[in-house]
């Protein structure tokens, strides 16, 4: 619809020469005028991509917050209804929008946008995503602990799912440590089960028993639950049998844990 020599064409140039060369004022005039064309011929991703622009020119000039946000808001969900042809350019808003709201100090919205991008994305980058999105509610005042150990979770089963077992590992054992500290059975028995599963794939079969040890002599859980966590453990000592481990170093780490059971 729009050719290189068309009008408003060499506007968009002109805003993009003006951003680069920091006459934001200049830019930000150039892309709102763009937008009405844009949006009243219906041309809805480049009414996005100024609307995006836009927001950078509001957040460059210090300006009205609430005007750069309803800038990206609008860049982010018109690229998103595009399909899939916007989907790499909403990923970009999205990043841009989460770094505008932590140069801010707003990680808790921050946060909110990194979980809002992970959702369109494959799972390896859903993963880092969410993970982003954990570290800023970690670093929100004041910190949200819970949804810091949840946003971990999400992201270590989304990098589980992509293959990606060793980070996997990484972000159940952060998350870890916020569970450990409450009376949270069930989710403290998810983390040790994953993680113990999870270094036995990897092959360091000590560590995995460690962390199947935790979740074995639970009485919460369901009879169904409680054997598939048996199955697991004996699996991974018969292995470590195989391999000619120590195998009293295994009965002192089981007797240290399970005394009251000998």
């Amino acid at each position: 619809m729009y050719t290189f020599t068309s009008i408003e064409s060499q506007i968009r140039v002109l805003s993009d020469y003006a951003f680069m060369l920091r006459d934001y004022e200049l830019a930000l005039s150039n892309y709102r005028l763009l937008s009405t064309d844009y949006k009243l011929d219906k041309a809805w991703k480049r009414f996005a991509g100024v609307q995006e622009m836009s927001g950078l020119c509001y957040f460059m000039l210090d300006q009205s917050r609430k005007d750069a946000e309803y800038c990206m808001e609008n860049a982010f969900t018109t690229y998103l209804r595009i399909g899939s042809s916007g989907q790499r350019n909403a990923t970009r808003c999205g990043l841009w929008w989460a770094e505008m709201l932590k140069t801010r100090g707003q990680h808790r919205e921050a946060s909110t946008v990194y979980f809002r991008i992970s959702n369109e994305e494959p799972s390896l980058h859903s993963a880092v995503l969410l993970e982003q999105a954990a570290c800023c509610y970690l670093l929100s005042s004041p910190r949200m602990l819970r949804k810091y150990g949840f946003h971990l979770i999400l992201a270590g089963n989304s990098y589980y799912l992509s293959d990606q077992k060793q980070h996997a590992v990484r972000a159940y054992r952060n998350a870890l440590f916020v569970y450990k500290q409450n009376p949270w059975s069930y989710i403290n028995n998810h983390v040790h089960f994953n993680v113990g599963r999870w270094y036995g794939v990897l092959g360091i079969f000590d560590v995995a028993i460690k962390h199947l040890l935790e979740v074995i002599a639970c009485s919460h859980q369901s009879l169904t639950t409680q054997s598939m966590f048996l199955n697991d453990f004996f699996h991974f000592v018969q292995v470590i049998d195989q391999l000619s481990y120590d195998l009293h170093q295994l009965y002192q780490i089981f007797h240290s844990n399970f005394s009251f059971l000998l």
